[in-house]
């Protein structure tokens, strides 16, 4: 059965990134901004969405691609968000589980980070048909405080 909670995101977006340098690093004042672009498409007849991310502008890398797989579980009506790129080759994130309460979705899962336990968190928000925005925030205290780390604003190219 097909879901719409991600359907605002399909098609092509230019994005404006805001990240900071040392994303373990609360008190860094230091950001870098750069241009991207996505492209996010629907899947298995609804129930799943693709995103493709690109830049020629990472910082440090220079140029960098990477994938999101979206999935949803009808039955607990859960999404599951894996994370892959070509910074970490072969890699699959472990997924952030989570859900949309109206136009704001929240998901959650633990990591390591430059050897750091952490606890990740992604909020997605459907401003409007031709804005979103992403955020990304990590916890080293088992959720007491978040500190977001890194700033997607999005505008639909088409």
């Amino acid at each position: 059965m097909p879901h719409t909670d991600f359907d605002f995101v399909h098609g092509s977006w230019a994005v404006r990134n805001r990240r900071r340098r040392d994303s373990l690093d609360a008190a860094s004042t230091e950001w870098d901004e750069f241009a991207s672009t996505g492209t996010h498409a629907p899947l298995l007849g609804g129930i799943g969405n693709l995103e493709t991310y690109e830049t020629t502008e990472f910082p440090g890398l220079g140029q960098f691609s990477g994938l999101a797989l979206r999935l949803h579980q009808p039955d607990t009506d859960t999404w599951r968000i894996w994370w892959s790129s070509n910074a970490a080759p072969g890699r699959l994130d472990p997924p952030l589980v989570g859900g949309f309460e109206g136009r704001r979705g929240t998901f959650f899962s633990r990591d390591v980070v430059n050897g750091t336990d952490v606890e990740v968190r992604f909020v997605w928000q459907h401003v409007d048909d031709t804005t979103a925005i992403w955020e990304q925030a990590f916890s080293t205290d088992g959720g007491d405080t978040w500190d977001t780390n890194w700033v997607m604003e999005m505008t639909r190219t088409a």
